[in-house]
């Protein structure tokens, strides 16, 4: 997939400005093997604990 296909499907946001700066959503997604999400937020400043606690049934920790 390119970058542009992937802010569409994880609904991310992504814009420049005329001076090269670039805007965006802060989402952190958690998938899947099969590509699927599984834990996703939003926002800054969020408890992790649902997140690292959905990777650790994955497998990752």
């Amino acid at each position: 997939m390119f970058p542009n296909q992937l802010t569409f499907y994880f609904n991310y946001r992504i814009s420049g400005d005329t001076s090269g700066n670039f805007d965006h959503s802060k989402v952190l997604t958690l998938l899947d093997q099969q590509g699927r999400i599984v834990w996703r937020t939003e926002g800054l400043r969020q408890d992790p604990t649902a997140g690292i606690n959905a990777a650790k049934q994955l497998g990752h920790f």
